[in-house]
């Protein structure tokens, strides 16, 4: 049984990384071959010590190992960015969600292996949206305001753009208000909505609409 172990969500908050493990974890139940836990940072080792034993290969979120515990010797860790230094005690088997995330940790782990989240079904496109000729350059972008993710970088380039554009940035403002001042002071009277984080439900038509 493959077990995908993640740490608790906090209420309300959407994530393409917490997106990517139930996915994975309803492609296995569906075949009878794994399923998904979560454990608090400090039940880690217990938690994983407690699954090895009963004969599971455990996979663990990368994510603990931001909130300050190192991922556990003997499980595999799926990274969807590159951990923090100190993110394991030994070279680990590792699941990476992307190319440059593998490139990034091939040095520190036994092997990598790159399995990306494709498109996820709330995004999907839709039927396009009727644009006059002179309607601005409309640009989505989602995900949680953080300097992986470089919204930032994209609030600059588009400052020397001159077609007449706009962009939407989807996703939780509040995990880091300094970046995230930093993009509003930055976009200052560009043509930037930050229209926060949204329920799965809501993205589709939230999508269309911007």
């Amino acid at each position: 049984m493959i077990v995908l172990v993640e740490p608790p969500a906090p209420p309300g908050f959407v994530s393409g990384g917490y997106r990517y493990q139930e996915r994975v974890a309803a492609e296995l139940g569906a075949r009878g071959a794994g399923r998904l836990v979560t454990a608090a940072p400090a039940e880690l080792e217990t938690t994983t010590a407690r699954l090895r034993a009963a004969g599971d290969t455990v996979v663990v979120d990368g994510l603990f190992a931001a909130r300050g515990a190192p991922l556990p010797d003997g499980t595999i860790a799926l990274l969807h960015a590159e951990p923090a230094v100190g993110w394991s005690r030994a070279p680990l088997h590792a699941i990476a969600t992307g190319a440059p995330t593998a490139a990034r940790v091939r040095a520190s782990c036994r092997s990598v292996a790159v399995v990306r989240p494709g498109l996820d079904a709330c995004f999907a496109p839709g039927r396009p949206r009727a644009c006059a000729p002179d309607d601005p350059i409309r640009i989505v972008c989602v995900g949680t305001l953080s300097p992986g993710k470089d919204q930032l970088g994209l609030v600059r380039a588009l400052r020397g753009v001159a077609a007449p554009w706009h962009l939407t940035l989807l996703g939780d403002h509040a995990s880091d208000p300094g970046y995230s001042d930093r993009v509003r002071a930055t976009a200052g009277d560009l043509p930037v909505t930050f229209a926060g984080a949204l329920a799965v439900g809501d993205a589709p038509a939230t999508h269309r609409r911007h």
